[in-house]
């Protein structure tokens, strides 16, 4: 990923006006209460990042608390001595940092920071004309006592700054000390396994040798001390409290517009796990938000994902709210009511299998605002295994957040390419959304050891063909178990399932695909796959060649994909005629995926990558997993030209910017639209948090908590 944010960046604004209007006053006043709730608890995020975040969250909300860019900009050349390309280069680092909610992307994890000098950076901090106003110390004060404390990490691009990861490996986090060693992280994982205290909404420090405290996101406090192994292991509820308090306070409100039951009792469940830290209070109210079907407003909120904990079981917390768009959701909610017929024709065995497939609530939803880190296209949920297996889940499609596609020359490709890609995408890429999250994330089962003690049934291994036992333990899941790797793998799988389904009559022709026309058929397998072999492709820019390390759960999974079935071919990797990588010189490769070939040989490799797969997966046969995903990760000899030749002609990853819904009373609630461009984003937070003495005075108060734990020492 870029080291800054270009200014050529792209902004997208997450646009729902149209529907807002459809909407009734008690809707409005839903979304309105459940998005002031999901803003609220978004503030955890900067936290969660890095260690100086919140207080740059902090600075900025100052910084711009006038909203007089103009203003800002003049003083910026005058007193500052910036030229104005610098101001606009100052701008898109705040905008940036505004969209990822921290100073790293939020696809791949590398930190980016300004392209203008650090003296230059301060010196246009010092001159907002609020640093030498004296009938107002409110921005001075905060810039003098924050400055010197996140001076360094804002430009440090050197080990372990340049990316998240797990400290020993040259990377940091928000969620641990950057002294915490493997075998201190295992005490932990132990700790957790053992007491059955989910680390969802946890972080962990170690302060000192052989002791460590937990600490619990809550609205309650106290303190328990464990001896375990030989450590002092002390759990402190009451973590974050403030800004639950205040998710809680916008909850309660919600309530009264509550369409029916469900969504009621979700929201006193969401409250209770807010004020207790429970996270069995949490996935009773995802119970309930499964069963409530088809409605206009969907939302959902918690600590939900696991893709930033280098560990890959801590959370950051995410709040979203959208409307529902019916008439896309039909062709969704007809996949649901055939899966009954299309799961069977999936390659695995019965064992591994879900008894019954419980069917989602699949919808497609323009977002009114996704308040975490960034807004994903589509999302399958809830992420605990036991509710998804035995209960059920919902897929959403985020409409309003797909970008674009024009037809134009695409990196990489050649015209044909292009043409056919541009032309075809959107259709294609629709299927495979609806396989991937529908289907794709919900079927296959976990296998535990049975109540008699021995492990269910024999599986065969589809690599060695060797007969073997294995299974989950009692207390164990999906992500504890796979760690580091769960995300990639899980996301592979899922997007694998999608391009071994989206070849049966069964499901493209609910999409409009003519099952009697071969050629369209082609094409639409071509395109996905070639999407994902560019996904993993282009994603070299997010592998760490030092550490040898990957950055993106998507684009790892694509790659490890493209690599099973490079590798594999006929012929192999040199000699097939599958898939080649040609090299163009020193500043340009072409991809050539062969469309009948993939149609033959392709998918049996599609369908013995995907048995594999869920082998592994279903059996919890970590080490087996672990060997096959570690050789198809390595990036070596072509693909480290290619990475070379990626890197140097990348492009900027777009922004987003949500709007804001201003209550002016129970008939009068606005959308506050911004139009497409940086300041706008600056524009949107400071109308979302007002930066009051009071708000700064409880941002800083929640990050001096534990900040000394994550910063890296001197």
């Amino acid at each position: 990923m870029s080291k800054h944010i270009r200014l050529d960046t792209t902004v997208q604004n997450l646009e729902f006006q149209k529907s807002w209007g459809l909407l009734t006053p008690t809707e409005q006043n839903y979304a309105y209460f459940l998005s002031k709730a999901s803003w609220a608890g978004a503030k955890m995020v900067f936290n969660q990042l890095s260690y100086e975040s919140p207080a740059l969250f902090v600075l900025f909300q100052l910084y711009f608390s006038s909203k007089d860019f103009q203003a800002l900009e003049e003083s910026a050349i005058l007193k500052a001595g910036a030229t104005q390309d610098e101001w606009k280069r100052f701008i898109a680092y705040v905008a940036g940092f505004y969209s990822n909610m921290s100073n790293y992307h939020s696809f791949g994890n590398a930190k980016f920071v300004p392209e203008i000098d650090p003296e230059l950076f301060q010196r246009i901090l010092i001159a907002n004309p609020l640093y030498s106003d004296a009938s107002n110390t409110l921005y001075r004060d905060f810039l003098d006592r924050l400055w010197p404390l996140v001076s360094r990490e804002v430009f440090a691009l050197d080990k372990p700054f340049a990316s998240l990861g797990l400290p020993h490996e040259g990377g940091v986090t928000g969620y641990f000390n950057p002294t915490m060693t493997p075998l201190d992280l295992s005490l932990i994982r132990d700790f957790h396994t053992t007491t059955q205290l989910s680390p969802l909404n946890t972080r962990v420090f170690k302060t000192g040798e052989g002791a460590y405290e937990i600490t619990v996101g809550s609205i309650e406090t106290g303190s328990t001390v464990h001896e375990f192994k030989g450590a002092k292991i002390t759990v402190t509820k009451g973590e974050f409290a403030p800004y639950l308090a205040e998710v809680n306070y916008y909850l309660e409100r919600a309530k009264k517009y509550a369409a029916n039951d469900n969504q009621r009792d979700m929201l006193t469940l969401y409250i209770e796990h807010f004020r207790t830290g429970s996270i069995d209070t949490h996935k009773d109210s995802q119970r309930k938000w499964i069963r409530d079907k088809g409605p206009v407003v969907e939302s959902n909120m918690g600590w939900i994902e696991v893709y930033v904990d280098p560990e890959n079981i801590r959370a950051y917390f995410e709040g979203w709210v959208a409307i529902v768009d019916k008439a896309k959701s039909e062709k969704f909610q007809n996949l649901v009511k055939n899966s009954e017929s299309i799961i069977p024709q999936l390659p695995w065995p019965k064992e591994m299998e879900k008894d019954n497939f419980l069917a989602p609530d699949f919808t497609t939803l323009e977002v009114i605002c996704f308040a975490t880190q960034s807004c994903p296209l589509g999302i399958n949920i809830p992420n605990y295994d036991d509710i998804r297996d035995n209960e059920g889940f919902k897929n959403v499609f985020l409409g309003n957040s797909a970008p674009s596609y024009a037809i134009n020359a695409m990196q990489f490709a050649t015209a044909e390419q292009s043409k056919v890609l541009a032309e075809n995408v959107g259709r294609c890429y629709e299927v495979h959304v609806a396989c991937h999250e529908l289907l794709g994330h919900g079927v296959g089962k976990l296998i535990y050891r049975g109540a008699d003690g021995n492990v269910p049934h024999k599986f065969t291994d589809p690599i060695t063909g060797e007969d073997f036992e294995h299974c989950y333990e009692a207390g164990e899941d999906w992500n504890g178990k796979f760690g580091p790797i769960s995300a990639s793998y899980e996301e592979c799988r899922a997007d694998t399932c999608g391009f071994y389904l989206c070849t049966l009559p069964q499901v493209h022709t609910l999409f409009g695909f003519d099952p009697l026309n071969t050629e369209e058929i082609k094409t639409l397998l071509w395109v996905n796959v070639m999407s994902q072999f560019r996904k993993g492709i282009l994603g070299l820019q997010l592998f760490n060649r030092e550490n040898q390390k990957w950055g993106q759960a998507h684009t790892w999974g694509a790659y490890v994909f493209s690599q099973y079935l490079y590798q594999h071919q006929s012929g192999g990797a040199a000699e097939g005629k599958l898939v080649q990588f040609e090299i163009l010189g020193a500043d340009n490769f072409l991809i050539h995926l062969d469309k009948e070939l993939l149609w033959t040989e392709g998918q049996k490799l599609i369908k013995d990558f995907l048995m594999i797969l869920q082998t592994y997966k279903s059996t919890g046969a970590i080490e087996r997993a672990r060997k096959f995903w570690d050789h198809y990760s390595k990036v070596d000899g072509i693909f480290l030209q290619i990475r070379d030749i990626v890197i140097e002609k990348k492009k900027p990853r777009r922004i987003e910017l949500n709007n804001n819904l201003v209550r002016y009373n129970e008939e009068n609630i606005s959308v506050t639209h911004y139009p497409e461009k940086m300041e706008a984003i600056i524009h949107s937070f400071i109308d979302r948090y007002p930066p009051t003495r009071t708000f700064c005075e409880e941002v800083v108060g929640v990050w001096d908590q534990h900040r000394e734990h994550l910063r890296v020492p001197l």
